[in-house]
């Protein structure tokens, strides 16, 4: 996959102003490294996402998985804590929420994380958000059955 760079065959499909949703899908539900490809940047500092010339709905399309990677960082089996806070500074929405009403912090916390729930805070994560059992971020630090004192002196440090 390295012929078309970092941003793969992604970065040249939507570069196509006839790329049509059913190739885009194709591509990202059958190759993870495309789907990655949706959170890189190339060396001149493109992403998929300033390239893209096809039509909006692709893109709104592929922002959603943009935002359900993020969402789903603090359980990949080698966090990047860097990588999560440039995948928010690229535009995906740290807010985004996934099918329990979790936002990444939220996450971050329920994998116990505490380096990936500083940087998080760090690039503004809301940490009121409450998820769909009612609780923000302090609250399930706080009823997680491996408890993380630090996670929990953290975020009530952070005033929440």
């Amino acid at each position: 996959g390295q012929a078309f760079g970092p941003l793969g065959l992604i970065g040249h499909a939507v570069q196509k102003p006839d790329l049509t949703m059913e190739t885009i899908k194709f591509l990202v539900e059958n190759d993870t490294q495309n789907k990655f490809a949706i959170t890189r940047q190339d060396a001149q500092g493109q992403t998929v996402f300033t390239l893209a010339k096809c039509q909006q709905r692709i893109v709104d399309y592929l922002k959603e998985v943009f935002n359900l990677e993020l969402n789903q960082i603090p359980f990949q089996p080698t966090v990047d804590s860097k990588m999560a806070v440039q995948c928010i500074q690229q535009g995906a929405n740290p807010e985004w929420t996934d099918d329990k009403g979790n936002t990444v912090l939220c996450n971050a916390v329920l994998a116990n994380n505490l380096d990936l729930v500083k940087h998080l805070v760090a690039a503004q994560s809301n940490t009121q958000h409450k998820n769909l059992l009612k609780q923000k971020p302090l609250s399930i630090a706080k009823n997680a059955a491996q408890k993380n004192p630090l996670i929990i002196a953290f975020l009530e440090n952070e005033g929440i």
